[in-house]
């Protein structure tokens, strides 16, 4: 998640108007990314810390930004992402802002938005993305869970990756630059970047994730073979089928072979709930 804040003035003091806007499933990892964040050029620049630097846990920064030249605004703050939080708001230049990344943070990407409100009331934004990663060498890895069966093609978990430091410090390391995600057959399970996990067809596989030095662990994936309609593996086509199809109507499909997708155009809508209804192993989809 992501936050904005409108800055203004009022008589000497800042008047903060939070509007929070929200992106996808941070989701969605690979928006933090140096290139994404520098072709956005706006007449307000986060010139430090850049964007793709390391951070560490509990460290001071300041957060410097600069102005186009002519440029005036009535007022600026930083807007750190969930959990790093606000930064105290500038009425005028220099406009340096101290921060200090929490100490129980995860390990991941953070965005950075300096939000500013120009002398006609327009909004102004400049935003970097950090990596804030521990400093104490990773000494072990696990996945939870330690297994994962899947009901269909095309359905979708998240697994978590825990870590132990040299410090002997617990941490989630999911989101963490440190550590790559692999599956032993892509054809049978694929791993995003932010560990979410898709049954692409049926078969076995293993999930690893490794860290840079060496740390592994791994998990088997099971994807069953079943009849068609039947998405909860159970040897029938019935309401629970159904129900499963209607929980993802109007969402895209998890690939070519995702078995919401009966009619294989690409969406999982009222015309695959049709067809599962035609497949249905009793009279009115019963279950028993």
């Amino acid at each position: 998640m992501s936050s904005r804040l409108r800055v203004g003035l009022g008589l000497g003091a800042i008047s903060v108007t939070i509007s929070i806007l929200i992106y996808g499933s941070l989701l969605a990892r690979p928006a933090h990314t140096q290139q994404s964040i520098n072709a956005q050029q706006t007449p307000i620049q986060i010139v430090s810390p850049a964007s793709g630097t390391i951070i560490s846990p509990g460290s001071s920064i300041t957060v410097n930004v600069s102005l186009a030249s002519g440029l005036t605004v009535k007022g600026m703050i930083i807007v750190g992402e969930d959990p790093i939080g606000f930064s105290d708001g500038l009425l005028s230049p220099p406009f340096q802002f101290p921060m200090t990344i929490p100490i129980d943070i995860n390990p991941g990407w953070y965005y950075l938005t300096a939000d500013a409100t120009g002398l006609q009331g327009q909004d102004l934004s400049s935003t970097v993305a950090i990596d804030v990663e521990p400093t104490s060498a990773i000494v072990s890895i696990q996945i939870q869970p330690e297994l994962i069966s899947f009901g269909f093609v095309g359905d979708n978990t998240s697994i978590m990756v825990l870590g132990k430091l040299s410090s002997g410090q617990q941490i989630t390391l999911t989101g963490s630059s440190l550590i790559t995600f692999s599956s032993t057959n892509t054809g049978v399970v694929t791993i995003s970047s932010s560990g979410l996990v898709t049954a692409t067809g049926p078969g076995n596989a293993t999930i690893t994730t490794m860290t840079a030095s060496g740390q592994s662990a791994s998990i088997p994936v099971f994807v069953p073979t079943s009849i068609r309609g039947d998405l909860n593996f159970d040897g029938k086509v019935n309401q629970d089928d159904l129900n499963i199809l209607l929980s993802a109507l109007n969402t895209p499909a998890n690939g070519p072979n995702d078995a919401r997708d009966l009619n294989h155009d690409g969406l999982i809508n009222a015309l695959d709930a049709r067809v599962l209804v035609t497949l249905c192993t009793l009279s009115g989809c019963a279950t028993h």
